[in-house]
């Protein structure tokens, strides 16, 4: 081989390997989706990159064939870690679907991701999750907060609600790019809607902050502002509101509009302050904004079923208030949970809740979250918690709370073919003692469970993202949820962690290990900082050898794929500086 030719060989191979460098680095590495004021409908998927990418779009479908297109409807020129954040709303979305979705930079796709829009079934079961505090006592969020929200994920929830104090100073942009990546395992899959609390607002105010910017929520209130809003999901109307942007009488009173015009069974508030708490020492006092005779008359005017809250760094469950007082019948009040635990690993930011507090049935100092799942007429709190061993993953359910409302709904059992309408059930003492039929009670009717952990005809896996085939069900929940793997376990895919869920059906990414090796389902520690001494790129293509030429990877007759190669590898350099 000559050294003209063996010169030109380098270079094919130096400029095809730079190419797809930089086709690799096409796909965002944050991403996320943020429900819209109508769930079934509406979805925004947002990410953020160093440029702005105005010719980006996100494919999307019922399928991995995507089929429809929208394009960005808004960057925000944030700066910093973060850089541009785009946001594609969909809408005229299909109620209770499985939709498949990638972000298209510059003809590169990204790989293929998921979420399901919520149901228009009034007795069709929503899973939502309330967590919060997740700041780091340093900057950004807590290191390890990825564990806590995917943990969620993997429970069923369809909908996470963050109650505040999502980083330590909101009006840094570079610690929302530590939310961010912490986020983005689960919030890709699952929107997670934020609630503002005292560490998140800044630099300005309104739509003008930075959390406002990152997060397209709904801006469905006369203010126009992202900073507060509602959602509509299913049977379940949710409201957030916020001490710490805008006019506190003009949120009250906009809730109290949204409440009284919603049609659904159960209702939901967040804000970040509770109303009601009871610290030893380091914590917040009750109503510490002094909003609660705002709220207190709407609470009980429109019967709010729970209000949510952060603030105090642990959990606690207070009995129905009716606004006066507390009382025994939830029929006659509003439940009021704090649940600031989501710090995974952060120990100083867990303070101890008080001995005795008047009208506290729970209260606990770990790491936690807590699970609400609304089914038909019954809705049921659990509480999840890392079980008392530092480091371990989160454990659960303790149902903590059962609501219900007989004669609201007519829930009957499905007559599609796959169950018997209650007129067809064999009576107890007919049952099959085969085990066809479950006899010990969980099943009321032989179509609902009670755990909350499936949907009523199981048309939805109990994850709240995909069956374990990738497909919809087919309502046989036996066949489709095949198990595949033992909860608990973790295995590596390149240098991203992946973790089974909870149900065992399939496996979901856990973390992103970025440039640090991924070993023994976990991400490596790299002790000096500087990083491994290889990198996990898969390494570039292995041309053949050809004929005659000794083994090398370029022969004499080989010059054309050689120029070959310098071509390719140009183009793919220029389409990709082109485009951003």
């Amino acid at each position: 081989m000559s050294a003209h030719l063996r010169k030109i060989c380098a270079l094919g191979v130096v400029f095809l390997l730079a190419g797809l460098h930089e086709k690799a680095e096409a796909a965002p590495s944050r991403i996320w989706v943020t429900a819209g004021a109508d769930a079934a409908h509406e979805m925004v998927v947002s990410w953020s990159e160093s440029s702005a990418q105005p010719a980006a779009t996100v494919e999307y479908g019922a399928t991995a064939s995507y089929g429809q297109q929208a394009a960005i409807e808004a960057v925000e020129a944030l700066g910093g870690q973060v850089g541009q954040a785009h946001h594609v709303r969909l809408t005229g979305l299909e109620p209770e679907t499985l939709y498949h979705y990638r972000i298209v930079v510059g003809g590169q796709p990204s790989p293929d991701y998921t979420f399901r829009t919520a149901p228009t079934d009034l007795c069709a079961p929503v899973a939502f999750v309330a967590m919060g505090d997740n700041r780091s006592q340093g900057e950004g969020s807590a290191n390890r907060f990825n564990e806590v929200i995917s943990d969620a994920r993997n429970t069923g929830a369809q909908i996470l609600f963050n109650t505040g104090d999502l980083v330590k100073d909101g009006s840094k942009i570079d610690e929302w790019a530590s939310y961010l990546d912490q986020v983005t395992p689960a919030g890709r899959f699952v929107p997670v809607m934020p609630v503002i609390g005292n560490h998140d607002d800044g630099p300005g105010d309104g739509n003008q902050m930075n959390i406002t910017r990152l997060f397209r929520t709904p801006s469905n209130n006369p203010d126009g502002v992202r900073s507060y809003y509602s959602v509509e999901y299913g049977n379940v109307f949710f409201a957030v509101v916020t001490n710490h942007d805008g006019n506190p009488q003009a949120q009250a009173e906009w809730l109290d509009e949204r409440l009284k015009a919603t049609s659904a069974l159960y209702k939901f508030v967040f804000i970040h302050e509770p109303f009601f708490t009871c610290p030893i020492v380091g914590g917040h006092p009750p109503d510490e904004s002094g909003v609660g005779s705002l709220y207190f008359p709407v609470f009980r005017d429109n019967h709010v079923d729970a209000v949510f809250t952060g603030h105090n760094h642990y959990y606690e469950l207070f009995m129905p208030h009716n606004g006066s007082g507390f009382v025994e019948d939830p029929a006659q009040g509003t439940l009021h949970i704090t649940t600031g635990g989501a710090a995974k690993g952060e120990w100083i930011m867990l303070l101890p809740p008080g001995l005795s507090c008047e009208g506290r049935l729970q209260s606990q100092m770990r790491y936690h979250y807590v699970q609400v799942t609304v089914a038909g007429e019954e809705m049921t709190m659990d509480y999840w918690d890392e079980g008392g061993v530092p480091g371990g993953t989160l454990s659960g359910p303790a149902t903590h709370y059962v609501v219900r409302k007989p004669g609201r709904l007519d829930c009957s059992p499905q007559t599609d073919g796959d169950v018997p309408t209650d007129g067809d059930l064999p009576t107890d003492g007919d049952l099959p003692t085969d085990g066809d039929l479950p006899t010990d009670g969980d099943v009321s009717d032989g179509d609902v469970p009670t755990d909350g952990d499936q949907t009523s005809d199981g048309d939805l896996p109990a994850d709240g993202d995909e069956a374990a085939d990738g497909d919809k069900p087919d309502g046989d929940a036996d066949n489709d949820m095949a198990v595949v793997c033992t909860y608990g376990q973790r295995q590596c895919a390149g240098a991203i962690v992946l973790a089974c869920a909870r149900n065992g059906t399939e496996w979901l990414e856990a973390e992103d290990c970025g440039e640090r090796p991924c070993s023994d389902g976990q991400c490596s520690v790299i002790p000096d900082g500087d990083g491994p001494e290889t990198d996990n790129a898969s390494p570039g293509p292995t041309v053949p050898a050809q004929p005659g030429s000794g083994g090398g990877g370029c022969s004499q007759t080989g010059s054309s794929a050689a120029m070959w190669m310098v071509a390719l590898g140009l183009l793919l350099l220029v389409r990709r500086r082109a485009v951003s």
